[in-house]
């Protein structure tokens, strides 16, 4: 699925399946859709460069650093946009 660009910055659920390996006997070998596992991540779109997604999960910043500090550690999932299947886009309430 191409990942619109407008999205970078938001906070997003994406569905998406994952090619993972595995050892196991012939006879007990999945093909197909059945070979690969399901996620679903949520976070904040955080890049989209050369056909790969970043979610970030979670940002911190070092101890003692003022909260206007540029993060310095990220928590986060690198996705190939090939493999995605959904994207959800959640927006903040607005104030009444």
């Amino acid at each position: 699925m191409n990942f619109p660009r407008r999205l970078l910055g938001k906070i997003v659920e994406v569905s998406w399946v994952d090619p993972c390996e595995a050892r196991l006997e012939i006879d007990a070998l999945k093909t197909g859709r059945a070979a690969l596992a399901s996620w679903v991540e949520y976070g904040k779109v955080h890049d989209i460069s050369d056909g790969v997604v970043i979610i970030a999960h979670s940002l911190s910043t070092k101890a003692g650093m003022p909260d206007n500090a540029a993060p310095n550690e990220l928590s986060y999932t690198a996705i190939p946009e090939v493999l995605i299947e959904r994207i959800t886009v959640y927006e903040a309430l607005k104030e009444t």
